[in-house]
Protein backbone atom coordinates (compact mmCIF):
# COMPACT_ATOMS: atom_id res chain seq x y z
CA UNK A 1 0.00 0.00 0.00
CA UNK A 2 3.08 2.05 1.08
CA UNK A 3 4.06 1.89 -2.81
CA UNK A 4 0.58 2.79 -4.60
CA UNK A 5 -0.02 5.53 -2.03
CA UNK A 6 3.46 6.92 -2.94
CA UNK A 7 3.07 6.49 -6.82
CA UNK A 8 -0.78 8.18 -6.70
CA UNK A 9 0.76 10.86 -4.64
CA UNK A 10 3.46 12.09 -7.04
CA UNK A 11 3.32 10.21 -10.33
CA UNK A 12 6.89 11.50 -11.03
CA UNK A 13 8.74 9.91 -8.09
CA UNK A 14 11.49 7.56 -9.95
CA UNK A 15 11.56 3.80 -8.95
CA UNK A 16 14.49 4.62 -7.14
CA UNK A 17 12.80 7.30 -4.71
CA UNK A 18 9.82 5.28 -3.88
CA UNK A 19 9.12 4.22 -0.37
CA UNK A 20 10.32 0.61 -0.43
CA UNK A 21 10.51 0.42 3.38
CA UNK A 22 9.08 2.59 6.18
CA UNK A 23 11.62 4.19 9.22
CA UNK A 24 11.54 1.57 11.30
CA UNK A 25 11.90 -1.31 8.86
CA UNK A 26 14.52 1.16 7.19
CA UNK A 27 16.57 1.26 10.68
CA UNK A 28 16.28 -2.61 11.63
CA UNK A 29 17.58 -3.75 7.90
CA UNK A 30 20.78 -1.48 8.42
CA UNK A 31 21.38 -2.58 11.84
CA UNK A 32 22.39 -5.83 10.11
CA UNK A 33 25.50 -4.28 8.02
CA UNK A 34 27.11 -6.47 6.29
CA UNK A 35 31.07 -6.93 7.28
CA UNK A 36 34.04 -5.46 5.81
CA UNK A 37 34.25 -6.54 2.42
CA UNK A 38 36.15 -9.44 1.94
CA UNK A 39 40.47 -9.74 1.46
CA UNK A 40 40.63 -10.27 -2.56
CA UNK A 41 41.49 -13.95 -3.20
CA UNK A 42 42.80 -15.47 -5.92
CA UNK A 43 41.19 -18.00 -8.24
CA UNK A 44 42.89 -21.29 -7.22
CA UNK A 45 42.44 -20.35 -3.31
CA UNK A 46 38.65 -19.86 -4.31
CA UNK A 47 38.57 -23.27 -6.17
CA UNK A 48 40.64 -24.81 -3.46
CA UNK A 49 37.87 -23.34 -0.89
CA UNK A 50 35.04 -24.81 -2.82
CA UNK A 51 36.88 -27.89 -3.17
CA UNK A 52 37.46 -27.97 1.06
CA UNK A 53 33.58 -26.99 1.39
CA UNK A 54 32.17 -29.72 -1.28
CA UNK A 55 35.06 -32.49 -2.34
CA UNK A 56 32.38 -35.06 -3.60
CA UNK A 57 30.11 -33.12 -4.84
CA UNK A 58 29.78 -33.06 -8.52
CA UNK A 59 32.10 -30.24 -10.49
CA UNK A 60 32.06 -31.48 -13.62
CA UNK A 61 30.08 -34.11 -16.35
CA UNK A 62 29.96 -35.21 -20.02
CA UNK A 63 26.68 -37.45 -19.22
CA UNK A 64 28.38 -40.55 -18.17
CA UNK A 65 31.05 -39.66 -16.66
CA UNK A 66 31.36 -37.13 -13.63
CA UNK A 67 34.47 -35.98 -11.90
CA UNK A 68 33.80 -34.73 -8.42
CA UNK A 69 35.64 -31.22 -7.00
CA UNK A 70 38.67 -33.53 -5.68
CA UNK A 71 38.97 -35.29 -8.58
CA UNK A 72 39.06 -32.12 -10.67
CA UNK A 73 41.17 -30.72 -8.55
CA UNK A 74 43.75 -33.47 -9.02
CA UNK A 75 43.38 -33.53 -12.66
CA UNK A 76 43.79 -29.88 -13.14
CA UNK A 77 47.01 -29.70 -10.59
CA UNK A 78 48.51 -33.03 -13.17
CA UNK A 79 47.95 -30.56 -16.09
CA UNK A 80 49.57 -27.69 -14.53
CA UNK A 81 52.36 -29.36 -13.21
CA UNK A 82 52.89 -31.32 -16.74
CA UNK A 83 53.04 -28.15 -18.16
CA UNK A 84 55.38 -26.10 -16.36
CA UNK A 85 58.01 -29.51 -15.97
CA UNK A 86 57.64 -30.94 -19.82
CA UNK A 87 56.10 -28.43 -22.03
CA UNK A 88 56.50 -24.90 -21.61
CA UNK A 89 58.97 -23.97 -19.07
CA UNK A 90 58.12 -20.89 -16.63
CA UNK A 91 58.62 -18.36 -18.89
CA UNK A 92 55.70 -19.06 -21.66
CA UNK A 93 51.84 -18.37 -21.07
CA UNK A 94 49.64 -20.86 -22.06
CA UNK A 95 45.76 -20.80 -22.22
CA UNK A 96 43.17 -23.22 -21.64
CA UNK A 97 39.53 -22.88 -21.99
CA UNK A 98 36.79 -25.11 -21.35
CA UNK A 99 33.79 -24.29 -23.50
CA UNK A 100 31.36 -26.19 -20.89
CA UNK A 101 31.41 -28.39 -17.81
CA UNK A 102 32.50 -31.15 -19.36
CA UNK A 103 35.21 -33.53 -18.32
CA UNK A 104 36.44 -33.52 -21.76
CA UNK A 105 35.84 -30.43 -23.08
CA UNK A 106 39.11 -28.37 -21.70
CA UNK A 107 41.67 -27.32 -24.70
CA UNK A 108 44.90 -25.46 -23.82
CA UNK A 109 47.68 -24.20 -26.63
CA UNK A 110 50.39 -21.57 -26.06
CA UNK A 111 50.57 -18.44 -26.35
Amino acid sequence: MRLLHAIATDPALTVGDLPVLDDAETTRALAHVVPAALPPRTLPDIFAAGVAANPDGIAATDGTRHLTYTELDCASTKLAHKLLDTVCGRKRWWHCRSPGRSTRSSRCGRW
